[in-house]
């Protein structure tokens, strides 16, 4: 929601301040509270980039649902309806060792492109997440603004358009007014030109990764150092 916000207008400079205490919730939906912003950023350090998780996103229980525990002697102890994959993550979380679990079957499943699939048992359900998990990109890395780019995709980006600032800012300084309408001509062949259009350029080397820790855009020029920095990229936009 936070992201849409900031979305929503293009030009406008976005600022969050956030009112300690809050509560994170994690991926198991257990509740963590957050005092201050080193706490917050400790949290973030700890947070594996790239979403190294066994959890299945391209498939999704349909809710609500039924689910059924019996005893060790095969006995019927509870009926539980499931509303949300929270509802669901803390029935199994709350179960006692001994418990054993059946679902209401027929159970309805939505795969990643919005379409429905139903199955009637155990076996059924297994093949199908089996199937669906990786059909899909998970999209777990959690990137402001991510959308989901691969390395080669990035370098296509940059080479097949002239590039120009509308905004500069390093190291907490606004050097917009120096650069604004600045070109940026990125190259097949690792070059890169920089400049105002019609005047002089220089010439420099770009390089590029796509990793765990992001999209990282290397920029080196032999004069205009203000540009030479391994820069993060956090969106590819129209």
């Amino acid at each position: 929601q936070i992201e849409d916000i900031f979305d929503s207008i293009d030009d406008d400079e976005n600022l969050l301040d956030i009112i300690f205490p809050i509560t994170v919730t994690s991926g198991d939906f257990t509740e963590i509270t957050i005092n201050g912003l080193e706490d917050l950023r400790d949290l973030a350090t700890d947070c594996k980039e790239g979403g190294d998780d066994d959890d299945i996103e391209c498939i999704d229980f349909v809710y609500p649902m039924t689910m059924f525990t019996f005893n060790v002697n095969l006995e019927q102890t509870n009926t539980v309806e499931v509303s949300s994959d929270r509802e669901l993550r803390l029935f199994f979380k709350d179960l006692d060792d001994d418990s054993l679990v059946s679902f209401d079957f027929p159970v309805t499943l939505k795969l990643h492109d919005e379409t429905t699939i139903v199955v009637e048992s155990n076996q059924e359900l297994a093949i199908a997440i089996e199937n669906a998990k990786d059909d899909c990109d998970e999209d777990d890395d959690d990137d402001y603004n991510d959308d989901d780019f691969n390395e080669d995709e990035f370098k296509e980006e940059l080479v097949e358009c002239v590039w120009f600032v509308t905004d500069f800012i390093r190291n907490d300084v606004d050097q917009t007014p120096q650069y604004v309408n600045y070109i940026l001509n990125f190259k097949e062949d690792g070059t890169v030109v920089t400049g105002f259009r019609g005047a002089t350029t220089v010439e420099g080397t770009w390089s590029s990764t796509v990793g765990d820790d992001g999209a990282k855009l290397t920029i080196d020029f032999e004069s205009n150092t203000d540009f030479n920095l391994e820069w993060t990229v956090y969106d590819l936009g129209d």
